[in-house]
């Protein structure tokens, strides 16, 4: 049984923080009306556990619940404690020196330079300072590491939503040049689950399928295409593999089929960046199996640990002494019809891609299935051939993050609007401003 006991730091609106304990180590929770989310900052800064109504959402290494963190940040053998959450990390990873010397070869080029990812003592396993300002909760990593750097990053969350906003500054902490990406490492929990994870496709993609597969079997089952509706759909069978994709949309989205939960991650996407691995996402399997790594095979035993990587990659800057870089995410839980997997992603929350409208004696008809990252009422917004908004319609169906939103045949009459061109199904959030979930075309 999980539990956190503690006193109160600072409340701001609806946003709660406490200190105390989480399954045996001290811990910092951060509360709104629909999250909890568990922070250990001497354990690398990760939060280490999100939870929407009573569903946990990251995996965490069961082992290692409630031990200290070693002064060195290392295991009694100096390898990785891979405690388990999400966590920022500095790219690229080092797999193979041969391939990063060239790729990141420039000035001021030093060993760790090209030998990224754990074990990172210096960032991942050491206490980061931690801080609360403005319902803010703002950690910051060790100067004297390994890498050369520091990170910084501020979390947010928001009231009547399971938005996290997150934004990382990494700064050149050494006296000379470093070239690093910033890196963010969600770990989530696949056992006893049925999890899909649905990225994108760059339609200008430099890869023929437009994705790599990094690490695992080579044609493995786990990864398939839509190039109809340029979506990559990961499915986690317990085989390690590790895929890339230079997508540019924005998003990434991890769905537990068996419940209807999911995790969506959102970024921005810089064209002409260079990327680390070529890739703005990857994720990582972790399973039974056998991949090349570290110029060697590494084989993973059938009972080895199940978990996800859904990452997000920054592109790869340059850094002078002092110089500095940032990379912004958010962080979303949403709830959608069990069975489905996120086809695509807005603003105001996300929808399976299973959209209809029908047109019958001047009556329209919408069914849809959508999930949404605020609570509200569903509004329509109706817009002609010129892109003009003509009429916005108010439906009273309330909505939540906490469960799926199903459109059954809703029925409207447009009104003297003249002839619709699309309809944009929004959530209307407290305060009016409506955030957009699906936009669709009439026929």
């Amino acid at each position: 049984m999980k539990s956190v006991d503690g006193d109160a730091l600072l409340s701001h609106d609806s946003v709660r923080v406490t200190s105390g304990q989480y399954r045996g180590a001290s811990a910092v929770i951060l509360e709104n009306n629909y999250l909890r989310l568990v922070f250990r900052p001497e354990a690398g800064g990760r939060m280490i556990q999100m939870t929407m109504g009573g569903y946990d959402f990251l995996w965490e290494n069961n082992e290692l619940s409630g031990l200290p963190v070693p002064a060195g940040g290392l295991d009694g053998d100096g390898g990785w404690l891979n405690w388990g959450g999400e966590k920022i990390w500095p790219s690229p990873q080092g797999w193979a020196r041969g391939f990063y010397r060239n790729f990141c070869s420039f000035k001021g080029l030093t060993q760790n330079d090209w030998n990224a990812g754990p074990p990172m003592a210096g960032i991942d396993g050491r206490k980061w300072d931690c801080r609360v300002s403005d319902g803010s909760l703002i950690m910051k990593s060790s100067e004297n590491n390994e890498f050369g750097i520091s990170f910084t990053r501020e979390i947010r969350t928001f009231d009547n939503s399971t938005r996290i906003n997150v934004f990382v500054e990494m700064v050149n902490t050494d006296n000379i040049m470093h070239k690093w990406g910033i890196w963010t490492n969600s770990q989530l929990n696949p056992v006893d689950r049925d999890l899909v994870i649905t990225v994108p496709i760059n339609k200008s993609s430099i890869y023929p399928e437009g994705f790599s597969q990094q690490f695992g079997l080579v044609g493995t089952n786990q990864v398939s295409a839509d190039y109809e509706s340029m979506l990559l759909e990961v499915k986690y069978k317990n085989e390690v593999a590790k895929f890339g994709i230079d997508s540019d949309g924005g998003w990434i989205a991890t769905t537990d089929r068996f419940s209807g939960k999911a995790y969506v991650k959102t970024f921005s996407w810089y064209p002409g960046g260079q990327y680390p691995d070529n890739s703005s996402v990857e994720i990582w399997l972790n399973g039974s199996g056998a991949f090349y790594g570290f110029d060697r095979k590494i084989v993973l035993p059938d009972n080895e640990k199940q978990f996800v990587e859904a990452e997000l990659l920054g592109p790869l800057t340059e850094l002078e002494p002092g110089g500095k870089t940032c990379f912004i995410y958010n962080i979303y839980t949403v709830t959608i019809q069990p069975g489905k997997h996120i086809a695509s992603v807005a603003g105001g929350g996300v929808s399976v891609g299973e959209t209809e409208i029908l047109s019958k004696d001047g009556i329209l008809s919408l069914s849809a299935s959508l999930g949404v990252f605020y609570s509200g009422e569903i509004s329509l917004r109706l817009f002609n051939r010129g892109g003009i908004c003509v009429s916005e319609i108010d439906t009273d169906i309330e909505v939540s993050p906490e469960l799926p939103v199903l459109l059954d045949g809703y029925r409207f009459e447009p009104g003297a609007t003249g002839e619709i061109s699309s309809i944009q199904i929004c959530v209307k959030i407290k305060g009016g401003s409506s955030l957009l979930l699906e936009e669709i075309k009439v026929c």
